[in-house]
């Protein structure tokens, strides 16, 4: 007995893509937004619990968000690729080796942004506190510099271990994207926020905004993570020319193999010469 019709099992495999972007997305942004945040419980005893906020960020952010995408992404990237970031998702696209289309890299991206927006959120209801950094005035160069170093790093990491043919089907994928997000997080953590995502950037964004924490240069993020999401192509195809990518043969050179001129053979019984 079927419990759904035909076409609408077709239409909800081609969207489990898409809802697995949202709902990883959502997630990354709910542990980003509470691993962040300035906030800290104590104990002071064993049965009364002291709050106390504005101390420094966590030291287990890092490790908490990046160990947030490596389990997102083996438990999902069967479905959607597990990107569950606008960035890596135009770095997939644009080298050719992801098979995405034109169409979905747009869809991806909506889907990611708005799960940003919406996962920030909701961390932000859970904490009762913004994980957004204080922006400092005046140090656009560093947000830039940082953020488009470790997105660069980011990207060009995904695509070495999930779209090579000697990369394929390997089990850790997952913990080397998670890892290397680990350490980018807790690298420039104090610069940046280490968003190294648009989705991020949305979402740290609107909550801080809703506590007047805005800092004029927000666009270098996007600009910054964007530009190091094509700059990562253009390393993967430097060292991968010749293995992942394939150099049109000389025209000269596929005639000749199809044609080889025959090199004369000697006898094997030669005539003696004729005095």
């Amino acid at each position: 007995m079927r419990l759904l019709d035909d076409n609408v099992v077709s239409v909800m495999k081609s969207l489990a893509p898409y809802f697995t972007e949202f709902i990883g997305t959502c997630m990354l942004l709910i542990v980003f937004a509470c691993a962040s945040t300035s906030a800290v419980y104590m104990v002071l005893n064993d049965d009364q619990p002291y709050y106390k906020p504005n101390v420094p960020q966590q030291p287990f952010a890092p490790l908490c968000i990046g160990a947030a995408l490596m389990c997102l992404m083996y438990s999902n990237a069967h479905i959607s690729g597990g990107h569950f970031n606008p960035a890596i998702s135009l770095a997939s696209y644009l080298s050719g080796k992801g098979q995405m289309s034109l169409i979905q890299l747009v869809g991806y991206t909506i889907v990611q942004l708005l799960a940003g927006i919406l996962g920030a959120g909701l961390g932000y209801g859970i904490v009762e506190e913004s994980g957004a950094p204080y922006f400092r005035k005046n140090t656009w160069w560093n947000v830039f510099g940082a953020e488009f170093m470790f997105t660069l790093g980011l990207c060009y990491v995904y695509l070495q271990v999930t779209s090579t043919k000697k990369t394929k089907d390997n089990g850790y994928f997952g913990l080397a994207v998670g890892f290397f997000l680990f350490t980018a997080v807790g690298s420039i953590g104090q610069v940046s926020g280490g968003f190294l995502n648009p989705a991020v950037t949305s979402g740290m964004f609107a909550i801080a905004n809703a506590e007047d924490n805005i800092n004029k240069n927000w666009y270098v993020y996007y600009f910054a993570q964007y530009l190091g999401a094509v700059a990562s192509v253009g390393f993967f195809w430097l060292v991968n020319i010749g293995e992942e990518y394939e150099v049109d043969p000389d025209p000269s050179d596929e005639q000749d193999t199809k044609n080889p001129v025959q090199e004369p053979q000697a006898s094997e019984d030669p005539q003696e010469p004729k005095a």
